[in-house]
């Protein structure tokens, strides 16, 4: 019936948003088109500066944040097409399982969105991602692990250095009983400079958590500081 519906309805692709079919071999919905535009994240490195440890142990992500991919991630955040979480989630849990991140882990939080952007967007992006990749790994999820107390920087552009200095001390560890002594698997829609993860990992190893991975949905090329 599916398939029927597919036939005489396509939905549309998640990036270009133009009539694309189902495939049961990859969750994502895409044209062809979008489908061969995607590229898998490359292992990341990060500029070291100065005061700002990285503090995860690993780092994977399933795309490079460019192309098919943004466009995806962009509809997720900004255009509340919550339905993508599902697809995206279920990439991620494989990534992270294929690079060993959730072997390491004993519990999924995602990066805490700003308060008023989760009201404007109806949801907040991470949270729905910690969601499925803890269906798909069969981790235990505390989306109200954290919280972030200071707004996010309004330049979307910034260099790692000016990102760092945006987000240092916004984020706070609400539930510490939950992280003390245990491995996160730290949830992200994408990753750009790692300020952010960074910020969060050092947080949450600073409540006492043991280790800290990250897995997200796309990863940017770092910019120059």
């Amino acid at each position: 019936m599916a398939l029927l519906l597919d036939a005489l309805l396509p939905p549309s692709c998640a990036a270009c948003r133009q009539p694309a079919f189902r495939s049961d071999a990859f969750p994502l919905r895409l044209c062809p088109p979008c489908r061969e535009g995607l590229e898998p994240a490359r292992s990341p490195a990060f500029p070291d500066l100065p005061g700002q440890p990285r503090e995860w142990q690993g780092l994977a992500a399933v795309f490079a944040y460019g192309g098919a991919a943004r466009e995806v991630v962009l509809r997720f955040k900004h255009g509340r097409a919550f339905a993508l979480a599902r697809p995206l989630g279920t990439l991620m849990a494989a990534v992270a399982l294929r690079e060993r991140l959730v072997q390491e882990a004993d519990l999924v939080v995602p990066v805490p969105a700003w308060p008023a952007r989760t009201v404007r967007r109806r949801y907040s992006a991470p949270a729905l991602l910690a969601v499925e990749v803890g269906r798909r790994t069969g981790l235990p999820v505390e989306v109200r692990a954290m919280a972030r107390v200071r707004p996010p920087s309004a330049d979307g552009h910034a260099g790692p250095r000016r990102r760092a200095e945006c987000v240092r001390n916004a984020f706070v560890v609400r539930r510490p009983d939950a992280v003390r002594g245990r491995a996160i698997l730290l949830v992200d829609d994408v990753v750009t400079t790692g300020s952010t993860a960074a910020e969060v990992a050092a947080t949450l190893k600073a409540a006492g958590a043991a280790r800290v991975d990250v897995i997200a949905a796309a990863l940017a090329e770092p910019v120059g500081v």
